[in-house]
């Protein structure tokens, strides 16, 4: 899964994940792997890079400067959760590991951890059925082997939400993601004057927090419980054990995560 990206705090590019693998350049140009457009930001601005297992980040003699934690760098090694600042847009650094806390509704209720100890989806009772069948209409989890998925579940934790009660927050971090199981919640989003504006509403069989569950960036929304809602709880804790077991389920989710990204880029270029 994804080591370390840059996410963006500021401007048009506002929450969008940068993976940073070997090295990222920043600036107004258009052959930047991140392109900002602002009167602040050099044509060629900034350069992260990894080196030595740290992340580096240098400034490419721009006009304006770049800034660590509000501090002008030349060069400097990145700690996860320093903000570098590109001319006024402000992009925050995270490593895997960071914000791993699980980051649910305070009112929600925990039933406690499914049984899928058979490892077979034909074999399991009624409830834990239920969730192999849901597991299964994830994206990216389709293609993992049965028995990957199995043990998977069996760390999964089952959610009854309230009506009303928000299970996530736009903004907040955390590393689970949700499947629906039954209920019906609704997806939030804050308007420049701070007024909630409806996305979308999600119901059975349907999954959200994907996207901080692989790679650590803020919630995009806040969802919230339009009735009384059954969810299962992954965590990236979980995943990253199947993972170590299952090194090719690494393959999987690397290109989940690569298409949901163009997605989110074409969808910002567009609006």
């Amino acid at each position: 899964m994804v080591q370390s990206c840059l996410i963006a705090e500021e401007g048009v590019t506002k929450g969008m994940v940068f993976p940073l693998e070997t090295r990222l350049t920043i600036g107004r140009g258009e052959e930047n792997d991140i392109r900002l457009s602002h009167s602040t930001v050099s044509r060629s601005h900034t350069l992260v890079y990894m080196e030595d297992g740290q992340a580096v980040v240098e400034d490419m003699e721009s006009r304006n400067g770049t800034y660590v934690n509000g501090e002008q760098v030349n060069k400097a090694v990145l700690s996860s959760g320093d903000v570098i600042w590109v001319g006024d847009v402000a992009l925050r650094f995270l490593q895997e590991n960071e914000h791993d806390r699980i980051d649910v509704g305070v009112e929600t209720q925990e039933l406690g951890q499914t049984d899928l100890s058979q490892g077979v989806p034909g074999e399991l009772p009624g409830r834990s059925r239920r969730l192999m069948e849901a597991m299964s209409e994830v994206p990216f989890l389709v293609d993992f082997p049965d028995e990957e998925l199995a043990a998977l579940g069996q760390e999964a934790k089952l959610l009854l939400v309230k009506q009303g009660k928000a299970i996530v927050r736009e903004g907040d971090y955390g590393r689970s993601m949700y499947i629906i199981l039954e209920g019906k919640v609704q997806v939030l989003t804050q308007d420049d004057q701070g007024e909630d504006v409806h996305v979308s509403s999600l119901s059975e069989n349907q999954f959200f927090g994907e996207i901080s569950f692989l790679t650590a960036a803020p919630r995009f929304a806040t969802v919230q419980a339009v009735e009384d809602t059954l969810l299962c709880e992954l965590s990236y804790e979980s995943m990253k054990e199947v993972v170590r077991r299952s090194p090719e389920v690494k393959g999987v989710l690397d290109e989940y995560y690569r298409k949901r990204l163009r997605e989110l880029q074409a969808k910002q270029k567009s609006s």
